[in-house]
Order: C-alpha cells, then structure tokens, then sequence
C-alpha cells in the first residue's frame, strides 16, 4: 500500500505531466490534446480528490470528523470559481499580443505552475499515522 499522501502526491504529478503534454505537444496536435485532458481527468478528479477526502476524514478532529472534509469541499469551490476568474483575464490579456495559440499556452502554464504550487503544499500535509501503512 502507498498511502493517501503518496497516492496524493503520483496523482499531483500525474497531472503536471498531463499539463505539460497539452501546453507543449497538445495546442499543436488533437490525439495529444486528447491525451493530456483523459491523463488530467484521471489523475486529478479521478486521483487527487479522493485522496484529498481521504486525507479528510482521517486528519479531522476526532470530534469534528467532518471539519476537514468540509473545508475541502469549500476550498475547491472557491478555487473553480477563481480559475473562471483568472484564466479567463490571462488569457484576454495575453490575447492583446495578437497570437492565439501562444494566449492559451500562457493559461494552460499559468495552471501548470498553480498545480506545481499545489504539489509544493502537498508536502505541508502531516502524515496520518493511523490510516497509514507502515513500509
């Protein structure tokens, strides 16, 4: 068994990789681009955020099982609802330099460097020693 926090972190860097195939091979080639995008479902929605409820439930407060649960739910809330803020402006803003492609290069790195951020605070997350296996 690897754990919630390892599996978190192959799931994070799954998702860097699907992000980087779409920046640099997708925008010029759809079997890529269809490629990264199933990578970066699976290993984001399909990996990252079971691992994060899990990490969830057993990182709550023993009186407040659904505390961190919770804050979850509502944190990814907030982060969808600011990516339809700031990738939107990145990419009117980088429009103005009159290339298309190189605009949606520049959102599609903006969210690579978000999900590197994201992997760096992975690394913060204490280690459950009651749902972890011992190696």
């Amino acid at each position: 068994m690897l754990g919630y926090t390892k599996v978190l972190r192959i799931g994070l860097l799954g998702s860097i990789a699907a992000l980087a195939i779409i920046a640099f091979f997708g925008l010029d080639s759809l079997p890529l681009m269809i490629a990264g995008t199933v990578l970066l479902g699976i290993m984001y929605a399909g990996t990252v955020n079971i691992m994060l409820n899990g990490l969830g439930v057993v990182l709550s407060p023993a009186g407040n099982p659904g505390f961190l649960p919770g804050m979850n739910a509502g944190a990814f809330n907030l982060g969808a609802g600011l990516s339809f803020l700031v990738l939107p402006a990145v990419l009117v803003a980088t429009t103005a330099l009159g290339d298309a492609k190189a605009s949606y290069l520049t959102v599609v790195v903006v969210g690579l460097a978000l999900t590197i951020a994201a992997f760096a605070a992975s690394l913060l997350i204490p280690k459950p020693v009651e749902a972890e296996v011992a190696e």
